[in-house]
């Protein structure tokens, strides 16, 4: 009973502000009401308590927006919020934000979603030594560094930062510092993540960025799903000293913008999905990764593994039932360091259809392959396996640009020919997979 009081108690004490430019009757002297707006972000983030929400009207906010130390609940989350219907405007031009344009930091249980965030001295926006943040329905554009970065400071433990989504947002032409490709000490990512867990990054819209895509470096348990990811500079998707990690149901793509070759990397694409251990202080090394059901298309390597820098190789690594279609290079790249690396991964049920060229460097013999369909390359350069599939794969349409143009039509020799993988339950439209015979590649027909 006490319990169910002090709850109760919580909810009646919740607020609402409301936030709206001065041209709409906004003054940071009122009380924050729907009539009586505050006029500027500062002022309104600055009032929150647990459970309270802040709702912001149209209009451009020439303002950084910081949400520092603010601490809801699982019951009572902080919300800051578009004003229904209505698209509010942070825009970072001319301002100091030494950090992000919106930054969350030593916070929790926070809800930031519909905005439009542009032109950041340097990030869109930031969660850092945060947790239970949400960040959803955000247009970010236009930024110098990261669209949305999310990490754990260096001098914080490992994971301070945790339990992020990132959803449904539309990420794109960030990362302006390197737009003349020339950067030498590296470049941030449209959506990047560093020394955080349980990041789920799902249903964005990430294109036309001079970084990479969607990264996950020195992180644990992230999830990137049901993204479309397309003409970035250098990696699409990266898992970067990535463990535990998942990349599911994207679809990645390069040659959509009529501006392709800008984010070309010299003079290539970039990377499909690709793996990596560079150098950091603290090392979270490749290990336990789930890669199904994605499709691939016009990328300069569909799946790849460099062992420079630190190396390490794949441990426990899971590619099951991807497209990989018409790379300019490779359709899968797997490079070796001095010694036989490659343990426990297993490549299974992957469509690889290649553009003429050879299909595979991937030397491992550690590495099991089994039940892939192979086309398109040079003879006898594929990776053989028990089950394998020589023959197109009858596409709908195999030039197209729309996902839907790699599902399988019904003359097609991958159906029915995969191997149970119990990984796999969805394919990449969210239809469940057969369980007696699973098909080949993203699509279950």
């Amino acid at each position: 009973m006490l319990l169910v009081c002090l709850l109760a108690a919580s909810a009646a004490s919740a607020k609402t502000y409301y936030v709206a430019p001065k041209a709409r009757g906004g003054s940071d002297r009122k009380p924050g009401t729907l009539a009586a707006p505050f006029a500027t972000l500062k002022k309104g983030a600055a009032v929150l308590r647990p459970g309270d929400q802040l709702y912001v009207r149209g209009g451009t906010y020439h303002e950084s927006l910081s949400v520092w130390e603010k601490r809801g609940s699982s019951d009572n989350p902080i919300h800051i919020t578009a004003y229904p219907g209505e698209k509010p405007v942070i825009d970072g031009t001319g301002t100091t934000a030494s950090n992000a344009v919106v930054s969350i930091g030593d916070a929790s249980w926070i809800r930031f979603d519909g905005f439009e965030v542009k032109n950041g001295p340097k990030s869109g926006i930031a969660v850092y030594d945060s947790n239970n943040v949400k960040i959803r329905s955000n247009d970010v554009h236009h930024n110098q560094e990261f669209g949305i970065h999310i990490g754990s400071g260096e001098e914080s433990p490992f994971g301070k930062t945790h339990d992020v989504d990132v959803e449904g947002n539309k990420v794109h032409d960030n990362v302006l510092s390197n737009s003349k490709r020339t950067s030498q000490r590296g470049w941030g990512q449209a959506i990047g993540t560093i020394r955080a867990s349980r990041v789920d990054i799902t249903g964005n819209y990430v294109s036309e960025n001079y970084g990479e895509g969607i990264d996950l470096v020195v992180t644990d348990r992230g999830r990137i799903i049901d993204n479309t990811v397309s003409d970035n500079f250098s990696v699409n998707i990266y898992l970067d000293n990535a463990t535990r990690a998942v990349v599911d149901r994207n679809f990645v793509v390069t040659g959509w913008s009529a501006k392709a070759q800008q984010y070309y990397r010299g003079g290539t694409p970039a990377m499909g999905i690709h793996t990596e251990n560079e150098k950091y202080r603290q090392q979270t090394p490749l290990n336990d990764l789930t890669i199904t059901n994605n499709i691939v298309v016009n990328c300069r390597f569909g799946f790849s593994y460099s062992n420079s820098e630190r190396g390490g190789g794949l441990h426990n690594t899971l590619i099951a039932n991807n497209t990989f279609v018409r790379p300019t290079d490779l359709v899968l790249y797997i490079e070796n360091g001095p010694k036989e690396i490659h343990d426990r991964t297993v490549i299974v049920n992957n469509i690889f259809y290649a553009r003429g060229t050879d299909y595979v460097d991937a030397p491992s013999p550690a590495i099991r392959y089994l039940t892939n369909c192979w086309y398109g390359g040079k003879r006898d350069t594929q990776k053989r396996g028990p089950g394998d599939v020589l023959a197109d794969p009858a596409f709908v349409n195999a030039g197209g640009g729309d996902k839907s143009d790699y599902k399988l039509t019904a003359g097609s020799p991958c159906i029915d020919k995969g191997t149970l993988e119990r990984r796999v339950t969805n394919d990449f439209f969210g239809k469940p997979r057969a369980r007696a015979a699973l098909d080949i590649g993203a699509h279950e027909f």
